[in-house]
């Protein structure tokens, strides 16, 4: 008798308890727009920096509400360009690769290690947003150039500043 008398009043709290999580979902329903979800969904994620936003979703905001430019994704590069020109069917200048300050850069920039430098204390592998430095503690780390999107994350908390910035042609 006291299983049957606990599983009723499990039952009837899980009832009430859903019909208060329905009311809730009901009253408080958060509205996204489908276009930003879009195109936040065409970025590459890095939340980098490099576009002169916080993060992928507030680019993508700047976007379809402010009328931001769409090639400030450097990391991302011209396959991102050319994704979200598709996306929202407005032409892109040419193959000019970036804009900046109608300097055209046709060029990336990613962070290298000197090796001979680093001490392998692992404050630039839990900083990077992509994953592309590897190493073990104490021992030397390295960058994969391919992942690296060069937002400085790991310049800044490199206590041996053996990290620096790099031009590789595109």
């Amino acid at each position: 008798m006291l299983i049957l008398k606990t599983v009723f009043f499990f039952g009837c709290l899980t009832f009430f308890l859903s019909l208060i999580l329905i009311y809730i979902s009901e009253k408080y329903v958060i509205y996204s727009n489908i276009l930003i979800d879009s195109i936040d969904n065409l970025l590459p994620q890095s939340q980098c920096g490099q576009c002169q936003y916080v993060s992928c979703y507030s680019y993508a905001k700047a976007i379809i509400l402010n009328g931001e430019k769409i090639n400030k994704c450097i990391p991302g590069g011209m396959s991102i360009i050319k994704n979200i020109s598709n996306f929202l069917n407005v032409d892109v200048v040419k193959d000019q690769h970036f804009e900046d300050n109608n300097i055209i850069i046709d060029y990336r920039i990613i962070a290298w290690i000197n090796e001979d430098h680093c001490v392998g204390c692992n404050k630039c592998i839990h900083v990077c947003p992509v994953d592309s430095i590897i190493g073990s503690k104490n021992l030397t780390h390295t960058i994969i150039s391919d992942f690296c999107t060069g937002c400085k994350l790991c310049i800044e908390v490199c206590p041996t500043d053996c990290i620096k910035l790099r031009k590789v042609e595109i």
